[in-house]
């Protein structure tokens, strides 16, 4: 219940296994997502080739109100923005759903004090602008999860949900 007055699901898709991110931020590379297909010819060696979603995925893109996308906002870690970009493209496509379903952008850091990419430069390497949906980068904290909660009231009020 957000606020006690508020009360709303939220439906959370991991790419992969707690295990794989652990070690994936061990040794500071970036884990494969499981939920994405490439397509195309190529398309390993381009990040911004289209991207499929496996079936189960799409099930899920087509019933929900928004989406929210968590990205790393470390700036001591490497970054494959267009790659990201690419899925959320893909996650947001207009045959999953309707185009004015919200996208909340979470950029987030592992605890406070950890040096991070403005959100103002988040939203331009992850191309934002040419979403033709609302969408909002938020500050957040994983530690603490400071910034999750303005975010989510954001996204409910987007989706005409009152808060």
């Amino acid at each position: 219940m957000l606020n006690n007055q508020q009360r709303f699901n939220i439906l959370t898709l991991y790419s992969t296994t707690s295990k794989e991110r652990e070690r994936a931020r061990v040794e500071q590379n970036n884990a494969p997502n499981k939920m994405f297909l490439q397509e195309g010819e190529g398309a390993a060696e381009c990040p911004t080739a289209r991207h499929r979603i496996i079936p189960q995925v799409q099930e899920v893109c087509r019933v929900v109100d928004g989406f929210i996308y968590v990205a790393n906002a470390e700036t001591d870690r490497s970054h494959e923005r267009e790659e990201e970009f690419a899925q959320i493209q893909a996650m947001t496509a207009s045959d999953l759903g309707s185009s004015n379903r919200p996208v909340l952008v979470l950029s987030c850091v592992s605890r406070a004090g950890t040096r991070r990419i403005p959100c103002i430069y988040m939203a331009h390497e992850l191309h934002l602008n040419r979403l033709a949906r609302p969408w909002l980068v938020q500050d957040a904290e994983a530690e603490t999860l400071n910034g999750l909660l303005n975010g989510i009231e954001w996204i409910l009020e987007e989706s005409g949900i009152n808060v």
